[in-house]
């Protein structure tokens, strides 16, 4: 059993203080820790009563559910990844690199689209924070094995992006979260953190080459740090070389449009699919 602040309740499966779950749930969290360091198993939620019975704990159904996305292929990659079983992730991972497929592949068309399925499972309610934060663990467990490979395959991230929480703010859940899709969806993610002064933001542009920007701020009150974020790198003569994307529970499109930035998400797998966008590979 385990706490999660964003969820103001614990995650369990049992019990008058487990988190109440929709008719269609399925079997939730099996164990969970409150650091989420150690493997925890989600089992992928029905998606609509009676479509996958009890979520993707039945072979039969699994294979059919996969077969609709065109992952079946991948079995059984991609189950893990949305089940957030990072030990079997690592172990079929370990066991397919090298045998039938390169790191690239392995990153392209099973790593990137499994952690694209929670972000859609996401944006439809039908995953909540835990299990994108499980599955996100869980994907970046295959990520450190192939990472090697990669370098040797001479293989790029899809793009680079320079992360942070804007000046006078110190929230970093949103911002981790849309850094966890992103680095999903097969980008380097420069992460500059929280309480982020516009001169950091002009310095990772010219010294990290990056090619996106995203701004985080939680409070009205620091909004006004991204426009001076933009100003400041429209003053380094910086701000044609990136696309800018901001995002926040008090920022809206009409105040991204008002300062002059690229782009707005209201969640985190918006902001990877904005992202992709960006870089022309959505």
């Amino acid at each position: 059993m385990c706490t999660v602040p964003a969820l103001g309740g614990p995650i369990g499966t049992g019990g008058p203080a487990s988190v109440s779950r929709p008719a269609w749930y399925g079997r939730a969290v099996v164990t969970a820790t409150c650091s989420l360091a150690r493997s925890t198993r989600v089992v992928l939620p029905a998606q609509g009563r009676g479509r996958l019975g009890n979520g993707l704990q039945q072979t039969s159904a699994l294979s059919s559910y996969l077969r609709t996305l065109g992952l079946d292929q991948w079995e059984p990659i991609h189950p893990s990844i949305l089940e957030g079983d990072r030990d079997l992730v690592t172990e079929h991972v370990a066991a397919s690199l090298g045998e039938a497929m390169s790191a690239s592949e392995m990153l392209y068309e099973a790593l990137i689209p499994g952690m694209a399925e929670v972000g859609r499972l996401f944006e439809i309610n039908e995953y909540y924070v835990p299990e994108m934060l499980i599955a996100a663990r869980a994907m970046k467990a295959g990520l450190a094995i192939i990472r090697p490979k990669l370098v040797e395959e001479d293989v790029e991230p899809v793009g680079r992006i320079a992360l942070g929480t804007v000046k006078g703010d110190l929230h970093d859940i949103g911002k981790n979260l849309v850094g966890i899709m992103i680095e999903g969806a097969g980008f380097d993610v420069v992460d500059l953190g929280v309480d982020v002064a516009p001169q950091q933001f002009v310095e990772a542009v010219q010294e990290k080459n990056v090619h996106l920007v995203g701004l985080s701020a939680l409070l009205t009150t620091t909004m006004p740090s991204m426009r001076d974020t933009i100003d400041a790198l429209i003053e380094a003569g910086v701000r044609d070389k990136v696309k800018i994307l901001i995002g926040g529970a008090p920022v809206t499109q009409k105040y991204a449009d008002e300062i002059g930035a690229d782009g707005y998400s209201r969640d985190a797998a918006g902001a990877a699919t904005l992202a992709k966008r960006m870089m022309g590979v959505a």
